[in-house]
């Protein structure tokens, strides 16, 4: 497998076995943690979105969280998997077949990292990044949150491998293969759309892919064709169901979470302003994909807080300089087009949405492989044992560095969000509505997941990410008006998320002189509606 100088060939192949299994166990092991201690530290809120949807489904009562209000607001292979996994098996059991198939992802990215790097590094580097990958909690955490992260990441690691793994950039069987196989990376994430029109654009542009330009727009358009005829089945239901080709959940973030930049309703200098609070908004976010990265042990640092952001960037800014300086005549139109992916992905998770770590998993991959493939090449041209002394200390340095920041976010209850310390009293404040409120109870909730599957009462979703209706409700700040449509008695979550959007969107003044307190357990609250 691999040999080194100071040990023989035997033992380090020993020690890498060990390793890669003590790496999967660690993994597995975390899959099947109970319920009750785990969703504190890594679980996502939204997982359980997908699994009460799915178990809805299931048993006849629709594409729906609360078995009335439709929704398209998930990603449709990740919820086909799980829908599969309700129809076999128990709620329960759900949550841990579910984690597991995940962790097989972690190990298959882990597979497709080594198969990469082995044929375009060499297979010292290749162990290097996937041990490093196999070991690295903020990325374990990603993947094992319960939503579709596993599944986008291992796509994207499957484009890469197809894209480093055949040549025949003119067969039409190529362009065939390349289609379906974005197909269904769109349909793991739809973000990978940014993914598709950089290839597309890169199709068009380079001669490898046709002499002619016919050619190219040719081979272009069966990629196209082919992903589309992955995507229609979707597109068909999504547009009979919600009226729109992606998910409503991207639009129900525009209305209270996400903004934009409307240089016709603001000047320039309000555009600025946004555009700079954005950028710091990001550099808070960006210290979890610093620990990632191995750059920065610390979690959430409360002094230099705005250096682990600069580090990232500075990796991005060596990573473009390296790709300038460190030519490799077979991969760098490849590693060119690979990082234009990344930094597109980050300008837009930044600059429109939130640079969350879950968010920004497929470019901190392409960054990790990008930096890998260029230390290979470097290391070719400048082959010293300085040089090869000084990668290996680098190694090390961020495989502590990474280690120190899982510890610490296992510690903190930091993983794929900063709000998993909450889940503990959602999951309690779910089972005392399970043996406290009567059994035709209708509740109302924003953090709706976690309470819809383990409450057994109906919980209807109002912030429109897994509820088509509430959408319009929200503009026209309408809430109230809503609630009391829905026969909603209560209002549950964090007593901050019930005042955010009560107090915007409720379209009442002084709704809250209308509800009771009932119940309160750390942060989470529930309100009885004063029926009149």
């Amino acid at each position: 497998m691999i040999q080194f100088s100071l040990l023989p060939k035997k033992w380090l192949n020993t020690i890498l076995i060990v390793l890669y299994i003590m790496g999967a166990i660690f993994v597995f092991t975390l899959a099947w943690l109970p319920v009750q201690f785990a969703i504190n530290h890594f679980y996502y809120e939204d997982f359980f979105y997908y699994l009460k949807v799915a178990e809805n489904i299931v048993s006849g009562q629709g594409v729906s969280l609360d078995g009335e209000a439709t929704t398209n607001g998930f990603h449709p292979l990740w919820m086909l998997a799980i829908i599969l996994i309700q129809a076999i098996t128990n709620p329960d059991l759900a949550v841990h077949i579910t984690l597991t198939l995940a962790a097989l992802l972690h190990l298959g990215q882990v597979y497709l990292i080594f198969r990469i790097l082995e044929q375009s590094a060499n297979e010292k580097i290749a162990h290097f990044v996937a041990i490093f990958y196999l070991f690295n909690y903020r990325i374990i955490a990603c993947n094992l949150c319960g939503l579709e992260t596993p599944l986008i990441a291992f796509f994207i690691l499957g484009v890469i491998y197809f894209l480093i793994k055949y040549h025949n950039l003119t067969s039409t069987r190529w362009a065939i293969k390349l289609g379906i196989l974005l197909g269904f990376a769109i349909l793991s994430r739809f973000d990978i759309l940014i993914l598709m029109g950089i290839i597309i654009a890169w199709i068009l542009i380079d001669s490898r892919f046709g002499k002619y330009y016919q050619q190219r727009i040719s081979t272009a358009f069966i990629v196209s064709i082919s992903s589309c005829i992955i995507l229609l089945p979707w597109f068909i239901w999504s547009s009979i169901n919600s009226a729109t080709l992606l998910p409503n959940s991207l639009a129900a973030l525009k209305v209270w979470s996400f903004s934009g930049f409307n240089l016709q309703q603001a000047g320039v200098d309000s555009v600025l302003s946004l555009l700079i609070g954005k950028m710091f908004t990001a550099a808070w976010w960006l210290s979890d994909t610093a620990n990632l990265f191995g750059l920065w042990p610390i979690v959430l640092p409360t002094a230099y807080k705005n250096w682990p952001a600069f580090l990232v960037l500075m990796v991005f800014i060596t990573i473009f300089l390296g790709l300038w300086l460190i030519r490799s005549p077979q991969y760098t139109a490849f590693r060119n087009v690979l990082f234009v992916y990344a930094v597109a992905h980050l300008g837009y998770y930044s600059l429109f949405a939130n640079a969350r770590v879950r968010y920004l998993i497929p470019s901190s991959i392409i960054i990790i492989v990008l930096a890998a493939m260029l230390i290979a090449e470097l290391l070719r041209q400048i082959n010293t044992q300085k040089m090869k002394r000084m990668a290996l200390f680098f190694y090390v340095v961020i495989l502590i560095n990474s280690l120190l920041a899982g510890l610490s976010a296992w510690q903190q209850h930091q993983g794929a969000a900063r709000t998993h310390k909450e889940h503990t009293h959602l999951y309690q404040t779910a089972y005392w509505i399970h043996n406290h409120l009567p059994e035709n109870a209708i509740i109302g909730s924003w953090n709706a997941g976690i309470l819809s599957y383990y409450s057994h009462r109906t919980v209807v979703n109002l912030d429109g990410v897994m509820n088509d209706a509430v959408i319009e409700v929200l503009k026209q700040k309408k809430l109230s008006s809503y609630i009391e449509h829905r026969q909603i008695s209560f209002l549950i979550d964090l007593e901050s998320e019930i005042n955010k959007f009560m107090n915007k969107f409720s379209g009442q003044v002084n709704w809250r002189e209308n509800y009771v307190e009932l119940y309160r357990l750390g942060h989470i609250v529930i309100l009885k509606k004063i029926r009149v």
